[in-house]
């Protein structure tokens, strides 16, 4: 091997005048092929790129809306699509034929001298789509390469337009579609609380559990009351059937009664026994009087003795049946008030299943009305877009 080198060192040695020339020509001959190519044939190269999509306007609607996020989507006019689709998008012939035709030259050329690329700092962030594109186009004549990049722009701009007001018809023409299906199932969810509401002869279960307790509430201390003062009628009758109550006790017991404000459902007195009781404390407030003044055996004392004895017995007799009477009106009125308690609660206990029954329909009414507001002020920003007829794309630089 090293015999070999030194061989082919000798040799450049003894030729190296020829390899000289030769180096000289090659590099001259390029310099010329260039020189060449850029006055006869130059390659011209242009760029523009597009914004395809608004930061602000995205930022926006993102915080402005969301009661509807299908109807939002269809709104949003920035593309969602991925990078290679929106590319080839770009160079399909549908979109360079306007172009090319004017130019006359065949899509497929054009769409061959144009290179598409995501710019760098979009292609830096990977948690969003891209923002923006430059599109660079080589062509060898520049005055017609020129014409053609700005005659391209203006033709993807327009394709962005079309694309966009497509994207808005068809959404229009869905929301239109999704309206009465909306419409149906929201009558029916009424439907179905009006029927719930007349079946089982109720506004709001929750507000008539609340009222229930209340219920519940004053009939337990109602019964507490009565049974109080039942205990205390039973008293009396005792008292009055041994003979320990006296006229004066008893009017007092009776005072007691209704002062307590319980006349309406225990001892009543009319006016007659009411006047006899009386006659009967004043003749013996009488008898104390005459007996410090008289004789026992004196007219005056034995004949209020007489009348004293005459009406007593009739009095305690009066006052034992109007006590009974109270009685038994007493515990009807306990009979009642138990009755109605019973009822209560067994109306009670069935509405927490009605309860979840209401609210289950209340909560589909809500989310059905939700979506009916939704959908109209979708149709109403869909319109307006569409009205707007706003380019959703921007060039940036050229």
């Amino acid at each position: 091997d090293l015999h070999f080198l030194k061989y082919l060192l000798s040799i450049f040695i003894r030729r190296k005048k020829y390899f000289f020339i030769s180096f000289i020509l090659t590099f001259l001959l390029a310099v010329l092929y260039t020189l060449n190519q850029r006055i006869n044939n130059p390659i011209y190269r242009g760029f523009f790129t597009l914004l395809i999509s608004d930061p602000v306007i995205s930022n926006n609607r993102r915080v402005t809306t969301g009661s509807a996020p299908v109807f939002d989507q269809l709104l949003n006019s920035n593309t969602r699509n991925d990078v290679p689709t929106l590319i080839e998008f770009l160079k399909s012939p549908e979109v360079l034929r306007k172009t090319a035709e004017k130019f006359k030259i065949k899509p497929k050329m054009l769409a061959s001298r144009i290179l598409i690329r995501v710019v760098d700092s979009d292609r830096r962030n990977f948690r969003n789509p891209p923002g923006a594109l430059n599109v660079t186009l080589r062509y060898g004549n520049p005055k017609i390469g020129s014409a053609i990049l700005d005659d391209l722009s203006k033709s993807y701009l327009t394709a962005s337009l079309e694309q966009r007001q497509k994207r808005l018809t068809d959404g229009l023409q869905f929301i239109n579609n999704e309206s009465p299906a909306l419409q149906k199932n929201t009558k029916a969810i009424q439907r179905k609380l009006s029927e719930f509401q007349e079946k089982y002869n109720l506004i709001d279960p929750t507000q008539d559990a609340l009222r229930i307790k209340e219920n519940l509430s004053k009939l337990d201390n109602d019964i507490f009351k009565l049974n109080i003062n039942k205990g205390r009628l039973l008293t009396i009758k005792d008292k009055i059937a041994d003979g320990n109550l006296t006229s004066v006790g008893l009017q007092v017991a009776i005072s007691d009664n209704i002062s307590a404000g319980n006349s309406k459902e225990g001892l009543q007195i009319n006016d007659a026994n009411q006047n006899i009781l009386k006659e009967l404390i004043n003749l013996k407030a009488e008898y104390a009087e005459k007996i410090t003044k008289y004789l026992p055996e004196s007219t005056v004392v034995s004949g209020l003795r007489e009348r004293i004895n005459k009406l007593e017995p009739i009095v305690l007799e009066s006052q034992l049946e109007s006590v009974e009477a109270a009685i038994d009106l007493n515990s009807a009125l306990i009979i009642t008030a138990k009755e109605q308690r019973e009822d209560l609660n067994s109306t009670f206990l069935e509405l927490p299943k009605l309860i979840s029954q209401y609210d289950s329909i209340k909560q589909d009414l809500l989310i059905a009305l939700e979506k009916r507001k939704a959908l109209v002020e979708a149709k109403e920003n869909f319109q307006l877009e569409i009205a707007q007829g706003s380019v959703p794309w921007q060039l940036k630089k050229s």
